[in-house]
Order: C-alpha cells, then structure tokens, then sequence
C-alpha cells in the first residue's frame, strides 16, 4: 500500500485484501476523510463520498444507486446506501484508493446521518460472504484474549439488536474464546476493535499494523511522499496462475507445488498466519496437555484456532500443520510412539485395533 500526492491532495492506495473493506470504511470515519474512497472489485465499482469520515454520497458503477435518485427523500437514500454496504463488504479483492479533496459538492445525505459503527454492524450482518466475519474474528482473536471495551451507551445502540446485553462483560474485563463467541458478538467485537474501542492484554500481529496505517494517515508527511505502509492483511488473490510452492522443514514430506486451482481452497478464507503468529497461538495449557493421553485430540482440537487445514505427525518429530498452503512446525515436543497408541485405543473400537 502506498501513499502518494497529487495536485488534489494525498492518495492512500492498495488492495482490497490487504485490508478488507470493512476496514476501509472504519479508517475513513477516523482518519477524519474528506474525499472519495474508490472501491474496484473488478466486477463492481463503488465511489463513496466522505465529509470529515462522515458517508455523504455513493455510486456503483460510475453511476447512481438509483435512476430516480433526486426524487428520492434522504431516508430512502440512507436505505439504498445501508443495503450497497453489505453487498460492499462481499468484495474479496480488487483495488481501493483514497483521494483527499477540500469538500463534497452535492452531498446525497447530511454528515453524521450514518454512523460508522451503525454501518460496520449492519454490513457484516447483512454481507452475502458467509466466510467475512470469521475470517476477521479468527484473526483479530486468534487465541483467548482479555479484553474490556471501552464504547459508551450510545455507540452499543448504534450496533443494535442486543450488542448492548451481549457487550456488558466486556465492559469490566472479560477473556474472548475465540470458539465459544457466537456470530453476533463477534460482529459488535470486530467493530469496536476496527474502532479502537477496547483494550486486550495482548494482540494479534495485525492490530500494530493497523494503528500504524492509522496514525500515518492522520498525520501524512507531505513532504515524504510517496511512501509505503505495511498491509494489515497479507492474503494471497485468486488471480493469475503461477506455481506458488509451499516448502516444509519435514525430513519425510515432499515439497507441493499448488497452481491456481488449489490456491482457490484457501482464497480469503483463512487469513495468512505467519510462523511466529502460529507460536504464540500455543497457549501454556497445550504444553501442559502434551503430557497426557489426549496428546493428539488436543492437537486436532486446536487446529481451528491455528486455521490449519492439516495436521501432520510422525514419530520422534515435532507437529506441524498446514496454514494457507504452508506446512508450519510447530514450537512442540516431538510426537512420541506412546501418543500414537493412546490416540488409537480412545478413538478405535477393540475390534478394529486387533485388524
């Protein structure tokens, strides 16, 4: 992602799965942006009008929602815009890009009338893509976190449905377990979080990316442009069909070369966890479970916290698995000859074992 200047004022672009457009839509409320935020998913194009981070206009491809737009009252208007933002958030990748501009001429709708965290909400509620809320949950709560939130009453309303009943506590302090929160939840966390809306006692690797974007943005050193900013999200496109070759550190394992085709199995699914992530996904408990007789099933068990795909193990060698097409080692005593047979006398019957 880069920013660079124009004649205008600054550009902010990338790609869109380098942020995901949820994220696009909290940036520009806080940044404050006044401008047009270009949304290119190859299909569909969006252009949304910003006044001070306030949503005041859109179109879809290079024109209006609506072909009786004018004779429309802003209620209607604010309709038409809340239904195109779930369908927005569906875009997997494309390209975006922030062009700063001093106003807005002919606003659709006054500043202020669609509150960010009223949209965010309602976006991944509402979004066709079944996979968007957790694959953003899955990665900004990739292992159990405490966390205590700090929005106030009126922002928990905005969220609506019972985000204020389902967010109460939180508010003193609360763990996340990312397999026990259910869909509506994780949709109020992933707003405040995009928001910056609560504290964690740790992070995934991606919210100092974020808060980094952010920061930049809100103070843009004119006179060191263009620069570069790290993507918060580093998720492989769907396009193009060069080998990508995925190399594992298993003595006994052949190096697979995944064309297009496969890649397609990963796609926006699953966000790209780099090695250390994976380690700091192994909690103390795991280490602890290594020494008993649930070795494996505890291994399995946390396969969904890691957003593997496989599970690989072999005697006298460290776990390992399969995150976005890479065999990862895990940070784990190596598999002994004795978790093999616990493994088989839990799981089998005595008559298949004696086959």
């Amino acid at each position: 992602m880069q920013i660079s200047s124009s004649s205008y004022g600054p550009i902010f672009s990338g790609r869109i799965e380098e942020m995901t457009c949820p994220l696009l839509l909290a940036l520009a409320a806080q940044i404050p942006f006044t401008g047009e935020l270009n949304i290119d998913g190859h299909n569909v194009q969006h252009a949304l009008s910003y006044q001070d981070g306030s949503l005041v206009g859109m179109q879809k491809n290079y024109g209006s929602l609506s072909p009786n737009m004018a004779d429309l009252d802003e209620r209607e208007r604010i309709g038409l815009f809340v239904r195109e933002i779930a369908e927005l958030f569906a875009i997997r990748s494309g390209e975006f890009t922030f062009s700063w501009r001093e106003h807005i001429e002919s606003p659709l709708i006054a500043p202020e009338r669609l509150p960010v965290a009223f949209l965010l909400r309602y976006g991944l509620a509402r979004t066709p893509d079944p996979f968007l809320i957790n694959f953003l949950f899955q990665t900004i709560f990739p292992y159990p976190t405490t966390i205590k939130i700090n929005a106030n009453q009126e922002v928990l309303q905005l969220m609506g449905g019972r985000a204020e009943d389902e967010l109460a506590p939180y508010q003193q302090g609360q763990t996340v377990i990312p397999d026990r929160i259910k869909d509506t939840t994780q949709q109020a966390l992933v707003v405040l979080w995009s928001l910056f809306l609560m504290e964690a006692d740790h992070t995934s690797h991606i919210t100092p990316l974020y808060e980094n974007i952010l920061y930049t943005l809100q103070h843009i050193p004119i006179d060191g442009l263009p620069l570069s900013l790290e993507p918060v999200w580093q998720i492989t496109p769907i396009d193009g069909s060069a080998e990508h070759e995925f190399i594992t550190d298993l003595d006994d394992m052949v190096v697979e070369d995944h064309t297009h085709e496969s890649l397609a199995a990963f796609s926006l699914h699953d966000p790209v966890l780099p090695e250390v992530e994976i380690q700091l996904a192994i909690p103390p408990q795991l280490h602890e479970a290594l020494n008993t007789q649930e070795t494996i099933s505890t291994l399995l068990a946390y396969m969904d916290t890691w957003h593997a795909s496989d599970l690989f193990l072999c005697e006298d060698k460290q776990p390992a698995v399969r995150v976005n097409g890479r065999v990862i080692t895990l940070g784990l005593p190596a598999s002994e000859p004795q978790h093999f047979k616990d493994f088989i006398g839990q799981t089998l019957t005595k008559t298949a074992r004696e086959r």
